[in-house]
């Protein structure tokens, strides 16, 4: 069977995919790699080339590697590697600009824009820990595997990161306390 598989990056566009186990795991991984993505990266337009580059690589692992039994988890670590790299990228050209970090714009799929900003405010090792962990849900020796850091230091991160989200949540919440009710609906994302 042959399915058109559409990849973006330094992978070709429009390639054939000849493998019916990579078309199936395409099917039934695309919509949550690009969630994902999007959650990592902090912006939801550049969240499928995310996804397409790491579908793509991981085709191209498939072929060098042969067939790969764990593939969702190979999948999941390239588009952590696709994220962590448009993130740098993002913030070198923030740099280069000399201009100031805008706003995360991932917020727009959140049901809580206010909280997707103060995780995209988080290091991104803390920002990749809480959303493997608490959006898709992975132990720590998975989110280990799919960040390539050992267990401690991913506990580590995790810890610190839901300390400085509790703590800036904590903040966000006693300014809305001090505005009125209309203007904490602003805040978080109410109608």
């Amino acid at each position: 069977m042959s399915r058109t598989v559409v990849s973006s990056g330094r992978h070709r566009a429009d390639t054939k995919c000849d493998d019916e186990t990579l078309c199936l795991l395409y099917t039934a991984h695309y919509a949550s790699m690009t969630r994902l993505a999007a959650l990592l990266a902090g912006d939801m337009m550049a969240a499928a080339g995310i996804a397409d580059s790491a579908f793509a690589a991981t085709r191209y692992s498939w072929r060098q590697l042969g067939h790969v039994p764990r593939s969702a988890e190979l999948l999941r670590r390239r588009v952590v590697i696709e994220a962590r790299r448009y993130r740098r990228q993002r913030a070198a050209d923030w740099t280069a600009a000399g201009a100031a970090r805008e706003p995360a714009t991932a917020s727009a799929a959140a049901p809580f824009p206010a909280a997707a900003q103060l995780l995209h405010q988080l290091p991104g090792p803390q920002l990749e820990v809480l959303v493997l962990r608490y959006y898709s849900g992975l132990s720590t020796a998975e989110i280990g595997a799919a960040t390539g850091t050992p267990g401690w230091r991913t506990r580590r991160s995790l810890r610190q990161g839901m300390n400085a989200l509790s703590s800036a949540l904590a903040a966000l919440l006693s300014d809305a306390g001090a505005l009125g009710a209309g203007q904490a609906d602003d805040v978080f994302g109410e109608p």
